[in-house]
């Protein structure tokens, strides 16, 4: 079901809201779990679920796709085959047939080729040994759906502050004007914007991360990772301070890496969008260079996407 948030008859697509409702035949499944119980329309079903197999929460994929694909054409692909009821349907899954997928010339190329690889393969490797997340294929194929994997929406973006107290050697960032000014008073100086990220979550993009605060008294540093397993291994040291923000996990139109460093002798945390700087620090001093930690909204109004 889609929501039109903005008020107009005719909206822009990347602005329609998917709304997901009905959860009347819903569970919960912990990681690394499977379920055995067969519930569901059949026709959506995966295959493992028809044939009464355990199962895990890949099977929601294969059923995403099937919708999808009678979003793109009106039509169920095992309609196709002559499947009239369950019991033909068990059966026409236990020949290990392949489904025939038929897609339309105007749907897009990526598209098409992620749903085919998904459900057009043989039946036999579309369990859960062999299911490949939709939305995982498409960052790996480098797919454009007509969306940029940037989030497009600006509203509740706000500048990741920087400031570096060079007498304890800790740079600082923050979202909070205040909280920046205050910091100027207890030896901080302040250098400037490291570009922008959201402040809270949003429906409607997909690929959000959470940017968590860290910091020691002990060693005068503050420490910032989107990794969970990295922030929880950290609070042998670190004290959680809260969440910053919200920053992308893959690259997209608006987004600039945010590169990170760590100085061992400085016991410090640094972090960069200017490409420039990133080559002067790994050139001119001891932090080596850790990667990229997330990417960031170079300005809060993203254009020309």
């Amino acid at each position: 079901m889609l929501s039109n948030p903005t008020g107009l008859s005719d909206p822009p697509f990347y602005e329609l809201v998917v709304k997901i409702s009905d959860f009347g035949l819903s569970r919960v499944l912990s990681e690394g779990s499977l379920a055995s119980t067969a519930c569901g329309t059949p026709y959506y079903m995966a295959p493992e679920v028809v044939l009464n197999q355990k199962y895990d929460s890949k099977a929601d994929i294969w059923s995403l796709g099937m919708i999808i694909y009678e979003c793109l054409t009106n039509s169920l692909p095992l309609l196709k085959e002559d499947i009239k009821d369950p019991v033909q349907l068990i059966h026409f899954y236990q020949t290990k047939a392949k489904i025939n997928l038929e897609m339309p010339e105007n749907v897009a190329k990526g598209l098409s080729d992620i749903i085919i690889k998904k459900h057009g393969a043989d039946i036999e490797h579309q369990n859960t040994d062999g299911t490949t997340c939709l939305m995982n294929a498409s960052y790996e194929n480098n797919i454009d759906f007509g969306l940029s994997r940037a989030c497009r929406h600006t509203v509740g973006l706000t500048a990741l502050l920087r400031s570096n107290n060079e007498n304890v050697r800790d740079h600082f960032y923050t979202t909070n004007d205040q909280e920046q000014q205050n910091a100027a008073k207890h030896g901080y100086i302040i250098e400037g914007q490291m570009g922008f990220i959201r402040i809270s979550p949003c429906s409607r993009c997909t690929g959000l991360l959470p940017l968590y605060r860290m910091y020691a008294a002990s060693v005068y540093d503050h420490f910032y990772t989107t990794k969970y397993d990295e922030m929880q291994n950290s609070l042998k040291i670190y004290k959680l301070e809260g969440t910053m923000g919200y920053c992308m996990a893959e690259p997209g139109c608006g987004l600039v890496p945010l590169y990170r460093f760590w100085s061992l002798s400085n016991n410090d945390h640094f972090y960069t969008i200017i490409e420039e700087e990133k080559n002067q620090v790994q050139q001119n001093t001891d932090y080596c260079y850790e990667g990229i930690e997330c990417y960031v909204w170079q300005s809060n109004s993203v254009k020309g996407c």
